[in-house]
């Protein structure tokens, strides 16, 4: 998918790869879930990456540059858009 260029099946490997991360392990904390909620529209995929307590959110987003958008949906949130 990624090196076809196909950002919307890449999305889905990436929501592939967190509802099996979730299976393994308790990985989703109620912040986070409400977060993927906000965002879900606007999204091909997401996935909370990287190590416990420093992790990210990496985002698939349906429309390039969409940081203004999951900004305005992430509103509120203590978060740090990168």
């Amino acid at each position: 998918a990624l090196f076809a260029g196909d950002v919307q099946a890449v999305g889905h490997c990436l929501d592939t790869y967190w509802e099996q991360k979730k299976v393994m392990c308790d990985c989703e904390p109620d912040f986070i879930k409400k977060m993927l909620l906000k965002v879900r529209p606007l999204v091909y995929g997401a996935a909370l990456c990287g190590a416990g307590g420093g992790g990210f959110l990496l985002l698939v987003t349906k429309q390039a540059n969409a940081w203004h958008a999951i900004e305005v949906a992430l509103a509120g949130q203590l978060v740090t858009l990168h």
